[in-house]
This record gives structure tokens, sequence and C-alpha cells, in this order.
């Protein structure tokens, strides 16, 4: 890519088709102002092809010691349900339980983050065991989000 700049117009020149792929199909159905069929194919394609690679590594164990929503398996956790939701296939949901449970049993009690803390999978799990209607486990995934927040209020009146 070209990092050539126009100094009177202050921005990039886009070496990039503006709708072709590499293989010469559409990106755009432009008729319809929508993606073409092809371009989400192979998006889906692709989609599957990455969400099994997701699968292997989840089975090796892979990330077993990061259980956060932003770069460990609570994240994993959170695109099986996102899936879930939006193709409405529940197999999702199972993928995404039988994670969290794993991180469940891990969390550590020291960091208060949502997105790199302990709280993120608590959140999480409740939302997944509401969907699955074990009204137990979401209390106690709620109960344990609530401990935390009050050694939050502690920590913030420190300062």
């Amino acid at each position: 890519m070209s990092s050539r700049i126009s100094s009177d117009d202050r921005y990039f020149i886009n070496d990039f088709p503006k709708d072709v792929t590499e293989d010469g199909s559409q990106v755009l159905d432009v008729d319809k102002k929508r993606l073409s069929k092809e371009y989400l194919e192979q998006s889906q394609k692709n989609l599957e092809v990455l969400l099994k690679t997701l699968d292997v590594g989840v089975a090796k164990g892979d990330g077993r010691h990061d259980y956060s929503v932003y770069t460990g398996t609570s994240g994993y956790s959170l695109l099986y349900l996102h899936l879930a939701q939006r193709r409405g296939d529940d197999a999702y949901l199972k993928k995404a339980s039988s994670i969290l449970k794993n991180a469940l049993n891990s969390l550590s009690g020291r960091r208060h983050s949502f997105i790199c803390g302990d709280t993120g999978p608590l959140v999480l799990a409740a939302v997944l065991y509401h969907r699955e209607g074990d009204t137990g486990m979401v209390k106690n995934c709620i109960s344990r989000y609530v401990g935390r927040e009050e050694v939050l209020e502690v920590w913030a009146g420190c300062r």
C-alpha cells in the first residue's frame, strides 16, 4: 500500500479497488444496495473455518490461564453467545457455557474490571444461565458479582 499523502488535500490516496475483491467478484450489489450474495457466502465459509480453528484451540486448552472477556476464554464464550443469538442455534450456548464453567472455577478475585477482570465472566455466566433457565446459578453469579462490587467500593474509598 502506498503511503503517499497529498499535502494540498490532506488525505491518503486509496490504492485499493473500490468495489472488487481479488478474485474479481463484486462486494456490493449496487441494485439492492447491500452486500452481494457471493461475498456473503464467502464470508460465511471463512467464518466456519475460523470457528473450527477456535474450537480446536479451545479443545487443546489454549488460553486456559486467562479467563478475561478481552483476551481470554470468556471472550470465546461471548462470541458463542452472540452466534447463538444471531443464528438461533443453542449448540453455541452449550459451547459458551462449557467454556465459562472452567473460568468460574478459576477466578482469582484480584481483578475488578469487566473486560479484563473477574466481573466480566460472572456477568456473562449470569446471562448464559438465564438463557438456559438455571435460576440457581444466575443467583450464584449475581451474588458473586455483588460481592465484588463491595470490594470495589472499599477500594474506591482508599484513594
